[in-house]
């Protein structure tokens, strides 16, 4: 199989790969043939092309690569169920040369298949996606090479990623002023963002915990099994665009069973305020007949509306994404996974490195996403696994 990779001006990539006939564009940094500088094995250089950029008159950098043989493509499918019926189609559409292994269930998706050593071109794929999407089933290509032993680095978003709804809108909902946050949203993220902290000025730390102590308490079906099949020595970053005061907690309760666990969002000034409360002291008035009390001056904790710093947006989650991968063994492994437009940059990144990224339920049309970012749409986020071999005996070895 062989595969051609040319950057056009810098701005996008041309891919030509004869077992995937045909030609689709990509963000340079979505698909790479090297890995910080030194060249991924499943790629070997078999020479360069020149071309002639017709919009600039210079000539882009164009390389040739082939697909190693040593590491055979396979397919995973899955979701909430796999109709016999439809597994035979993708079966004739990706052409299977060894056997089709049935994977073990997770959170939400009942029947899961790994394809083993497919062989389709792009017509074939694209059906095969579109019998995929008819069932309610996601579809993933997977390299042989690509093991969950070696996952040394996972990224994951927070909202409706990790857990199963969003921090912030539930503390407007319960604590603060709908309709004050309704009007502060804006088309650019950052403005959006700051106007909408702006409604929460007041809200005391008290009730930011009590929210957030319940959200916690809705991890996503299947994160923490996923998280659990982890190795101990593997990283997990918690990166939001939401709060730090929320996402600490969520880090020190995952942390207690995996070692090393880091928390990324924006941090929530706030201050300390007087507040009056009345204390009954047990006595009446007999003229009056009324319940006296006294006076009692607290201290609380509030909100003031700002936060603290730079705003973490996708550009900064891609950031740190790189910043921790750089420290990853040359044969480890990385994944990153979130639902919103800011976490594409990240995504991208993942994918650029070698590594996995996955759009978790997206909110947004699919074209926005750069070729290699996987979709997880009808399965749990336990599913992420599947996209790793040896993920059945990690479970058996985790009890999962």
């Amino acid at each position: 199989m062989s595969l051609k990779l040319g950057a056009h001006d810098g701005r996008t990539l041309a891919v030509t790969d004869a077992a995937v006939s045909g030609t689709m564009t990509a963000p340079p940094r979505s698909i790479s043939p090297t890995r910080r500088g030194t060249t991924d094995p499943r790629f070997e250089q078999i020479g360069r092309t020149p071309l002639t950029d017709d919009t600039s008159g210079r000539p882009p950098s164009v390389a040739s690569f082939r697909v190693s043989t040593r590491s055979p493509l396979h397919v995973v499918v899955q979701g909430p169920s796999a109709p016999r019926d439809t597994l035979e189609r993708l079966q004739a559409c990706l052409r299977p040369g060894a056997a089709t292994v049935r994977l073990p269930p997770g959170a939400l998706h009942g029947d899961a298949f790994r394809l083993h050593d497919v062989s389709y071109d792009a017509a074939d794929y694209a059906r095969a996606e579109e019998l995929a999407s008819e069932a309610s089933l996601d579809i993933s290509p997977v390299p042989d090479d690509r093991h969950i032993d070696k996952l040394a680095l996972f990224a994951t978003d927070v909202d409706k990623t990790l857990i199963d709804g969003d921090f912030h809108a539930k503390l407007v909902e319960l604590k603060g002023d709908p309709e004050a946050d309704a009007l502060a949203w804006r088309e650019d993220i950052v403005e959006s963002m700051r106007g909408r902290v702006a409604t929460l000025a007041g809200i005391g730390m008290e009730d930011f915990h009590e929210v957030g102590d319940m959200m916690a308490r809705r991890l996503m079906p299947g994160a923490r099994e996923f998280i659990g099949m982890l190795s101990p020595q593997a990283r997990v970053l918690l990166i939001s665009s939401g709060f730090t005061q929320f996402v600490e907690k969520l880090r020190d309760e995952l942390g207690a069973k995996h070692l090393h666990v880091h928390a990324h969002a924006n941090r929530l000034l706030t201050t300390l305020a007087e507040a009056q409360t009345s204390i009954d002291d047990g006595r009446f008035d007999d003229a009056a007949s009324s319940l006296s009390s006294e006076a009692s001056r607290v201290m609380s904790e509030l909100l003031t509306g700002k936060m603290d710093g730079e705003f973490l947006d996708g550009n900064v989650k891609e950031r740190l994404f790189r910043q921790y991968h750089a420290d990853l063994p040359d044969d480890a492994h990385s994944a990153a996974m979130g639902d919103g437009e800011n976490d594409i940059p990240m995504l991208a990144a993942a994918v650029e490195l070698g590594g996995v990224g996955a759009a978790f339920r997206p909110g947004y049309g699919r074209h926005l996403l750069p070729p290699g970012v996987d979709v997880i749409e009808h399965s749990g986020y336990d599913a992420l696994g599947n996209l790793f071999m040896g993920i059945e005996r990690r479970r058996r070895d985790t009890g999962q």
